[in-house]
């Protein structure tokens, strides 16, 4: 390695002899000291190469010898033919210049363990907040960017961000149901104010009976008092009947989205749970868009490798004001009001009479539905979900 650096910093040439004294030359050259690599003979000709002031010193030797110099390399062949070449210096002046500009920059944002859909979201928050292609690693607020993208994507309870070198890792958390109540069940109460139709106790003390009116939050069921001096558990199904309301309004005018025509894709690498996007960078998304994804799994001579190459077309929708007929609107409102309804029910419930009234209202049609519901009222004291507003006593 030594000897070849040194070949490279005092310049090297091939040298090929055609005499019965190339052995002799080339003994007496590395007798003087130069340097002599990669020797060939083939019967009275000779090729090697060798550093510049050795070629020199051959040249004085060698007299009445065939000698013929080839190929030159090494630093000062580079020297000279960059001096008559100024668009070298040029290209090795951007080179410097564009390293010392993107060395301390992000160019990479990645998003971690999501979908190329919800990666799109991440990538447009984070571009929003300050965290796009071309900031400076160094001064990036990555607390402030992570906050404000929390707020921007609804249901993240957690943004975190790495940054390594050109690289920036986006990580997301989301909001998750709170985890069952831990022990075992010892008390139901009523989730809604109604009158009991029927009780089917299993494990511990009734405390209502059949027809009695209770208030919402009531004792239904209890369990026994061990010997250990502890609460047994209760276990059981209340019936009850109430009254629900749900109303559903739509207005004379709907909001449709329409395709305008305009595009924009962009490609994703989905490796190891990790989104990469590797087109489309800096191209922003349309207010309203529908996505499209095409997928490709990845392959390496027949062997399926754990990812894919992701093609993801955003199509703009822009907003279009269709004017509805008072019978369209009546329609509509009646089937809101009857979604707001199933959304209060649990499953099972049985409803016992249903009455519905649609009005005029200013802007549109109001719709509202009155049933009189059956269902299971009886749940744990601690999983007592605050009242719907719509629920009356009966």
């Amino acid at each position: 390695m030594l000897r070849r650096l040194l070949a490279f910093l005092q310049g090297w040439v091939w040298v090929e002899v055609r005499s019965g004294q190339a052995a002799d030359l080339l003994s007496r050259l590395a007798l003087a000291g130069f340097l002599v690599t990669d020797v060939r003979w083939e019967r009275r000709r000779a090729v090697w190469r060798m550093t510049r002031p050795g070629a020199r010193a051959l040249r004085a030797q060698a007299r009445g010898v065939r000698v013929h110099f080839g190929r030159r390399g090494g630093w000062p062949v580079l020297w000279r033919r960059s001096r008559t070449r100024p668009g070298l210096w040029v290209g090795a002046s951007l080179a410097v210049a564009l390293f010392v500009y993107a060395t301390p920059r992000v160019w990479v944002v990645a998003v971690a363990d999501t979908t190329p859909v919800m990666a799109a979201r991440v990538v447009l928050a984070a571009e929003s907040a300050g965290l796009a292609p071309g900031a400076l690693r160094d001064t990036l607020p990555l607390e402030r960017i992570e906050r404000s993208m929390a707020k921007q994507i609804p249901g993240l309870a957690w943004v975190g961000i790495r940054v390594q070198g050109a690289l920036a890792v986006v990580s997301l958390h989301r909001f998750y149901g709170r985890a069952p109540r831990a022990g075992p069940v010892t008390e139901l109460v009523a989730s809604h104010a109604a009158r009991i139709v029927s009780i089917h106790g299993y494990l511990g003390e009734v405390l209502v009976s059949d027809g009695q009116d209770v208030p919402r939050g009531t004792p239904l069921m209890r369990g026994w008092m061990l010997a250990t001096g502890q609460q047994g558990g209760a276990a059981g199904e209340v019936v009850g009947r109430f009254t629900v309301h749900a109303t559903g309004f739509q207005s004379d005018v709907l909001e449709r989205r329409r395709a305008t025509g305009r595009q924009v894709v962009r490609s994703y690498l989905v490796l190891s749970g990790a989104v990469w996007q590797v087109a489309g960078i800096g191209r922003r998304l349309p207010r309203y868009w529908r996505a499209r994804v095409h997928s490709a799994a990845l392959s390496w001579f027949g062997v399926r490798l754990p990812g894919a190459w992701v093609r993801v077309v955003y199509t703009e929708e822009a907003l279009v004001r269709v004017p509805l007929g008072e019978g369209q609107a009546r329609s509509r409102a009646r089937a809101a009001a009857l979604a707001a309804l199933r959304r209060q029910l649990e499953p099972g419930a049985h409803l016992r009479r249903r009455r519905l009234q649609c009005r005029r209202v200013r802007g549109g049609t109001a719709c509202t539905v009155t049933a009189s519901v059956e269902q299971d009222i009886a749940v744990p004291a601690g999983a007592l979900a605050p009242a719907p507003p719509s629920a009356t006593e009966p």
